[in-house]
């Protein structure tokens, strides 16, 4: 009886996805279209506006290639879930460019279960206020007088991802010219679901690359980029804070996770902790020519919730420490760290290595010398991503063969090869990505440029497969898991199922 009330529900379930799918819309928008049409291919809309008007969950709008004028655009409809979102999106291989010049200020979301991507705004920001669980991809915001990209209050939930904030500057500040200009904000969320920011790069914002003050809900934010935070002007003026990652401040000592970032020139810290009461978890990350690499600066209050009273420059402990691992600073030149109560093991500075420019496979870049004129006509690293929207492949700050930084590091649970992590942002030999997809078949193989990742089953023996499937002609010097323990090829069997790395 159950089998059979089991298989009526699964019939159940089906039949909603198929509806769920059949009844889908996609409208499109084109800067030659008009809003009295019906939204289809060949009669679009003009506006993104008139798109989301119509537009329900699960519904799709794309956005044509070509430029749109002072569009001041309201998301407030919301999807139902992460299945059912609604989506506007740049159409496929087509940039469509927002031009807030002339007026508009670009798009609010207000709405849930969003997805916008692929939309470039010039002199106009997005932003998220009061809401959970959108998705903003690819979007470009710059020369914006405010924050380029920004998320406020609301439960969280949210994912920036493969996003660029630039060249935004505030000249009228209720602080001082500069101060209130980040590239990427996220503040005043005060409890939900923690929030992701993936695959990022800020340049040349007044004040902050990134600016969490007065967030106290966690955010991991990894794999991303700040530069010349501090800077106007394409770089020929100074204005703001000038902190590539201002991971902070929490008043009531929530803890942010930063992996795998790399900030350079910016004119103040490369990576900041502004004030936090408690301590942040800081993972191979890189710091170069900032004003200062890593400050761990640390306040309390004296009252709760962060009122009273603010004293700087305290001795975090206990759970509230900041926790530094396998970290790069180059030069070494710190602040807040010794004497100061932080976890700090395994950086470059407590293994006593002074980086130099033979650890790494380039340490020029247009970025540190070009002034006056765009970073993205003439720097490969805010040059164009790859064909999946990730950060551009660069020799910039990447190790170098015969690196002191390494094995150096010790293990965070994140991705090595070798016989350690690496230190820094950059894992030297590391599998990024899989080129063709793994099949269900015990040992089938997909080959990288560096090394091959494959899959293992259960009871699948590692000695004949790796040999039989294997084709490379590189001398058999182990496998890893993916998380980076390596075990010896002569090992007659792999101890689970999973992801395994041969090198």
């Amino acid at each position: 009886m159950s089998t059979q009330n089991d298989v009526k529900l699964m019939m159940v379930v089906v039949g909603c996805i198929v509806i769920a799918s059949v009844n889908a819309r996609t409208y499109y928008i084109a800067p030659d279209g008009r809003d009295s049409n019906n939204g289809s291919i060949s009669q679009p809309f003009a506006t993104l506006q008139k798109g989301h008007d119509v537009a329900g969950p699960g519904d799709t709008v794309f956005v044509r290639g070509g430029t749109y004028k002072g569009w001041s655009v309201r998301i407030t409809k919301s999807g139902r879930s992460a299945t059912e979102r609604i989506c506007f999106w740049a159409y496929p291989g087509e940039k469509p460019y927002l031009d807030c010049s002339s007026g508009g200020w670009g798009i609010s979301v207000t709405g849930s279960w969003v997805h916008v991507k692929g939309i470039e705004i010039n002199q106009g920001s997005i932003t998220i206020d009061e809401a959970h669980d959108n998705i903003l991809e690819l979007m470009d915001c710059h020369h914006v007088n405010g924050i380029g990209i920004c998320v406020i209050h609301g439960t969280g939930g949210h994912l920036i991802l493969n996003c660029d904030a630039h060249d935004n500057f505030d000249a009228i500040s209720k602080d001082s010219p500069g101060e209130n200009a980040d590239g990427f904000g996220v503040h005043y969320q005060r409890s939900g679901k923690p929030d992701t920011i993936r695959g990022c790069r800020a340049w040349w914002n007044s004040d902050d690359g990134y600016d969490f003050i007065n967030h106290e809900v966690p955010i991991t934010i990894e794999n991303s980029w700040a530069m010349g935070a501090g800077y106007i002007h394409y770089g020929t003026g100074q204005a703001g804070n000038g902190n590539g990652f201002k991971i902070g401040s929490s008043k009531t000592g929530i803890r942010h996770i930063v992996k795998n970032c790399i900030a350079w020139k910016n004119r103040a810290s490369g990576f900041y902790a502004n004030h936090s009461s408690g301590g942040n978890t800081w993972y191979n990350n890189t710091s170069f020519q900032n004003g200062t690499q890593f400050n761990m600066l640390a306040s309390t209050w004296s009252e709760p919730n962060g009122k009273g009273t603010r004293t700087d420059g305290v001795k975090l402990t206990g759970d509230k420490r900041h926790i530094m691992r396998n970290n790069v600073g180059y030069p070494n030149k710190n602040s807040y760290i010794d004497g100061y109560g932080v976890d700090t093991k395994f950086n470059a500075w407590d293994l006593g290595i002074t980086p130099s420019a033979s650890d790494f496979r380039s340490i020029t870049d247009p970025s540190l010398t070009v002034t006056g004129k765009p970073l993205e006509e003439v720097s490969p690293m805010f040059g164009p991503r790859k064909a999946d929207g990730s950060l551009p492949d660069v020799d910039f700050l990447m190790l170098a063969p015969g690196s002191a930084l390494i094995d150096k590091g010790t293990d965070v649970e994140l991705p090595f090869t070798g016989d350690a992590p690496d230190l820094g942002a950059d894992e030297f030999g590391n599998v990024t990505r899989v080129f063709g997809a793994l099949s269900n078949r015990p040992g089938r193989i997909a080959v990288t440029a560096v090394s091959e990742m494959f899959t293992v089953f259960s009871g699948y023996t590692a000695g004949a497969g790796l040999v039989e499937k294997s084709n490379s002609a590189k001398p058999d010097c182990g496998v890893y898991s993916i998380s980076g323990r390596r075990y010896p090829s002569a090992a007659p069997t792999l101890p689970s199922a999973g992801i395994y790395i041969r090198r």
